[in-house]
């Protein structure tokens, strides 16, 4: 049987029949997009989890190394490595931190001798110091580089070209692990926009004023990897950054941190010895 095109009674059956069938893919294809997010959206989701969850605990290991630049005056320099060991407690709510550092340098303390590090706290825009026991002592805010506003995850903001790595089981526990690379102008950006409603919350910023972003940061170049468990928080993340040259020499960074305890109230947040805060 031959069916002429022109018909305009199959023109309309055929529309009929083809009409549902188009919204129908439509819908399968946005529920297939839903329940196969991607990697990005992955670890977007993993860092929204943890800021819902207001708090955590972190143990951190840093190794910088400070490389002296290919100039005269740094003839003869050789590049120095320092190790630290950071472990507390961070509520994004309050933007508080507590900490403990250790250091493999000279007046750090020694991992050995958890007493002899140096606590750390951040309230209210006040970044405090003080040496085992000893008398606190007000000092410039210092964690902007591995944890902005408090929050070791800061540079996901900056992630891009985020990948699915092989997933591993680890003590019974399944992980899923992302790669990306750290955009340094994103990260500047992110920065100047926290710093700058900080400000403005604070009455230090008038409305007119706008910050730029810092050309260090922007600068900044490197790689990360984030590990996800089941429950959708972040269990460890890994950062090696190189930053630009300044005053001679360039730092490369390396920042493996893990997260555990999420949503501790803020009332829970302590240091590790018995000392008076």
């Amino acid at each position: 049987m031959r069916v002429k095109v022109g018909n305009r009674r199959f023109g309309l059956l055929l529309l009929a029949l083809l009409v549902p069938l188009g919204l129908w893919l439509l819908v399968m294809s946005s529920a297939s997009a839903e329940s196969n997010p991607e990697p990005g959206d992955i670890v977007e989701a993993a860092w929204e989890n943890a800021r819902e969850a207001g708090a955590y605990h972190f143990s951190s290991d840093i190794a910088q190394v400070a490389i002296p630049a290919a100039t005269i005056r740094n003839i003869g320099n050789s590049s120095q490595e320092d190790r630290f060991y950071l472990e507390g407690q961070t509520d994004l709510r309050s933007q508080e931190m507590r900490m403990q550092l250790l250091s493999d340098s000279t007046g750090g303390g020694s991992l050995l001798i958890p007493d002899s590090g140096i606590q750390i706290e951040s309230v209210d825009g006040v970044t405090r110091a003080r040496q085992g026991n000893g008398e606190w002592e007000t000092i410039d805010s210092f964690a902007e580089g591995f944890a902005p506003q408090g929050d070791f995850m800061a540079y996901l903001a900056a992630a891009s070209d985020v990948t699915e790595l092989e997933e591993e089981v680890r003590q019974g526990i399944r992980i899923r692990r992302f790669g990306f690379d750290v955009d340094g102008p994103a990260f500047a950006s992110y920065l100047r926009d926290q710093m700058q409603a900080t400000l403005r919350a604070q009455g230090d910023l008038p409305p007119k004023v706008e910050l730029g972003p810092s050309d260090y940061y922007a600068g900044m170049r490197g790689t990360g990897e984030l590990w996800i468990g089941d429950d959708g928080l972040p269990i460890r993340q890994v950062l090696d950054l190189r930053f630009p040259e300044q005053d001679g020499e360039r730092l490369d960074v390396q920042i493996k941190v893990d997260f555990s305890k999420f949503a501790e109230p803020a009332g829970q947040l302590a240091f590790f010895g018995d000392g008076e805060q």
